[in-house]
């Protein structure tokens, strides 16, 4: 059925606005105002209430992680649990021996390279090494933790690049820089600007004194 077209009283009565567009106004004032406030001092949009997924500027920022008990978890990999959904990380930066002994060339090859940058180990010592980097990291781990990720896939997937922020010693920590601090790793692999701001170079130069420190 065709619908009449009301009379002018509808919307404007006497050049005035109407009650129902004034409403209409105010909603769209408050939803404004609710928009600005609702923003970091980045410009990115603050996380729901009861989410743990923020969009910073440069990351992706996942609180509230937890680690899930995986046959390939080691030092510097590990699964994920965060919002509901399971994800394979590596961290930048930091490389751990490889905590195996497995019959493949290029698997002893990459661990006599980790012993050789890791103070001179041998085979057998470098994979106990890895070993324990592997139980460190299970056990900083145990606390709910923060991921800082860009999504980026490690060597095509299926695992992607972060930086893992811990509690320890009473504070927030790096896992990475806490690994080759105590000589559990090496730095060895992908590196980027830190969620602190702190450049490639200097990371790397950070890093590598604290490896030369415990060789």
């Amino acid at each position: 059925m065709a619908r009449h077209r009301q009379s002018g009283r509808g919307q404007f009565s006497g050049g005035h606005i109407s009650k129902r567009m004034m409403i209409r106004l105010i909603v769209l004032v408050i939803a404004g105002i609710v928009g600005w406030f609702g923003k970091n001092k980045d410009g990115s949009h603050k996380a729901n209430q009861g989410s743990n997924v923020e969009q910073t500027e440069n990351f992706q920022v996942l609180s509230n992680c937890k680690l899930v008990s995986n046959k390939y978890n080691d030092g510097d990999s590990f699964m994920v649990s965060h919002g509901g959904k399971q994800t394979e990380f590596r961290l930048y930066y930091a490389d751990t021996p490889e905590s195996k002994d497995k019959p493949y060339d290029d698997h002893q090859r990459r661990v006599r390279d980790q012993g050789k940058d890791l103070g001179g180990l041998s085979y057998k010592e470098t994979i106990k090494l890895g070993q324990e980097a592997s139980r460190f990291t299970q056990q900083v781990l145990k606390k709910p933790f923060t991921i800082y990720t860009k999504g980026e896939l490690v060597y095509g997937g299926p695992r992607r690049y972060a930086f893992v922020q811990v509690s320890y010693d009473g504070g927030r920590k790096w896992l990475h820089e806490l690994l080759i601090e105590k000589g559990l790793g090496r730095m060895h692999t992908k590196g980027i600007t830190t969620p602190d701001g702190l450049s490639y170079s200097k990371q790397k130069a950070r890093l590598l004194k604290m490896q030369r420190s415990n060789s």
